[in-house]
């Protein structure tokens, strides 16, 4: 299971993130479905896109695939990035 860094009572380990989200995952053995590429939603950071649909359909395609827990999303969400989105998420 996944806890906040602030819930885990006490834990006194100073472990961060490599990217520096606050979700750390417990539960290390959960096992991730392989889903193809061209499942999952693309975000290219344009202004044009609607980032509500786009978070929308995220939600739907990890549900689908069962991908329940917020390490698991986070984990995919990097790959749905492209173009201008990727390039603001490694600055």
């Amino acid at each position: 299971m996944a806890k906040n860094v602030e819930e885990r009572d006490g834990d006194d380990d100073n472990e961060e993130h490599p990217l520096g989200f606050p979700i750390q995952d417990i539960d290390i053995n959960v096992h991730m479905k392989n889903i193809p590429p061209y499942f999952l939603p693309k975000f290219h950071g344009l202004r044009s896109k609607d980032l509500e649909t786009f978070l929308f359909e995220f939600e739907i395609v990890c549900i689908s695939y069962g991908y329940l827990l917020k390490t698991q999303n986070l984990r995919l969400f990097l790959a749905t990035l492209k173009d201008r989105a990727l390039k603001w998420f490694k600055v």
